[in-house]
């Protein structure tokens, strides 16, 4: 996509271009009768006579004036965000769950007094502090 300086201070795309060019010959003495009358000639892009007209045609044509005769809109403007609600200060609180200490080592079944009962802190059936299961 294309911007045109002139149009809109050069901010908003062009759309639609209309181009000219010019039709030329070699303006010498070879030029024949079927093209010499164009030469100097301006058309649109796409109009008037193709260069080559004929076999040996030395003729062309070029771009001398592109002008922008429609603009793209303009971009729709972004919404500004939405307001927060007026808050009164004071004291923040803290509302991160708090995370377990993971920092130690892991924790295993410990033996009691008897070599019998094996305390991992999970059984139900307490048996003695911190509950405990008999080994098997």
């Amino acid at each position: 996509m294309s911007f045109d300086p002139g149009a809109g201070g050069g901010s908003r795309p062009c759309k639609t271009w209309e181009v000219w060019e010019v039709y030329h010959t070699q303006h010498d003495e070879r030029v024949c009768p079927v093209c010499g009358p164009h030469n100097g000639q301006r058309y649109k892009l796409g109009e008037g006579p193709q260069p080559p007209l004929h076999l040996n045609c030395r003729c062309w044509r070029e771009e001398v004036e592109r002008t922008c005769i429609e603009t793209e809109p303009e971009p729709p403007k972004p919404k500004p965000p939405p307001e927060e609600p007026h808050r009164e200060e004071g004291p923040t609180r803290d509302t991160t769950p708090a995370t377990p200490n993971t920092s130690g080592p892991p924790s295993r079944p410990t033996v009691g007094l008897d070599p019998g009962i094996v305390n991992d802190g999970n059984n139900p059936n307490r048996v003695g502090p911190g509950g405990g299961q008999r080994a098997q």
